[in-house]
C-alpha cells in the first residue's frame, strides 16, 4: 500500500504490474476512503471548493460521498483498486 497526499494506491504499479488480484478478490473490492486534512489552506469559497473536489473525483472515476469542512475530511467510494 502506498499513501500520499490525496492518493491511496493499494497495489502500486511498480510492485504489482502483472500480479494484481482480480476485482472482487483479496483486497481489490469496493471501499470507502476518508481523506483527513484534505486541504492545506483555509477554504474561502465552500461552493467552489466542493465543485473542485467533485471534478477531481469524477476525473478519477470514483464516487464523491461527502465533505466535512469543519473536520477537513473528504469521503469517497472506490469500486476497486485495480
Amino acid at each position: 500500500m502506498q499513501l500520499e497526499r490525496k492518493s491511496v494506491e493499494l497495489y502500486p504499479s511498480e510492485h504489482f504490474q502483472n500480479s494484481r488480484p482480480l476485482k472482487g478478490c483479496e483486497l481489490n473490492n469496493p471501499a470507502v476512503i476518508t481523506y483527513k486534512q484534505f486541504n492545506k489552506k483555509p477554504i474561502e469559497n465552500s461552493e467552489k471548493f466542493l465543485k473542485k473536489v467533485q471534478k477531481w473525483t469524477a476525473k478519477l472515476d470514483i464516487e464523491f460521498v461527502t465533505w466535512n469542512k469543519e473536520q477537513d475530511e473528504v469521503v469517497v467510494k472506490v469500486q476497486s483498486f485495480g
